[in-house]
């Protein structure tokens, strides 16, 4: 929108990259209620992990959330880990709240390894995959202690992800 880039370069409703994450604009407010609010600037999607840690005990029940998203959007999470030659995988798929959050202590997934709501669901309910799929675990940690953890979204955005080591002792 000229209002809220000059030059042109972007407009409503479009995506652009913004260092190695994909940002989307959404309708501002000069497009919805006219010239009378030329100042406001759109609204950026940035899919995002709340905080994790990078270590932690294998007993400690992590708070997995994904913020940033729109409002009923599809998430696709997946945790990958290797046992010596095994690739585990778990996988499940959640529809953002209203907020554009997705909490994985709060919300149940909608499919995927289980079901019902279960902050630690993606961890117990790993299961060996084949050669074909343990394709994707390639470039991730061959640390038995440590899972990656994807996230990806339906419109297309480049995934995230987060490696988590879980450790007996300090």
């Amino acid at each position: 929108c000229w209002r809220c880039f000059p030059r042109g370069a972007i407009g409503h409703n479009q995506s652009f990259v913004v260092g190695n994450r994909q940002a989307k604009l959404g309708a501002c407010s000069s497009a919805t209620t006219g010239p009378e609010s030329p100042n406001q600037p759109p609204k950026l999607y940035f899919m995002k992990f709340d905080t994790l840690p990078h270590q932690c005990f294998v007993d400690e029940t992590l708070q997995i959330r994904v913020l940033g998203l729109r409002a009923g959007e599809r998430l696709n999470l997946k945790l990958w880990s290797r046992f010596g030659d095994v690739v585990w995988r778990s996988e499940a798929v959640f529809l953002a709240d209203s907020y554009g959050v997705v909490d994985l202590s709060t919300q149940a997934p909608v499919s995927g390894s289980y079901t019902g709501v279960d902050s630690m669901g993606l961890f117990w309910s790993r299961a060996p995959v084949s050669s074909e799929l343990a394709k994707g675990y390639d470039g991730k940690s061959t640390d038995p202690l440590t899972a990656t953890l994807t996230a990806e979204s339906d419109d297309g955005a480049p995934l995230i992800s987060q490696a988590i080591r879980r450790v007996y002792l300090d």
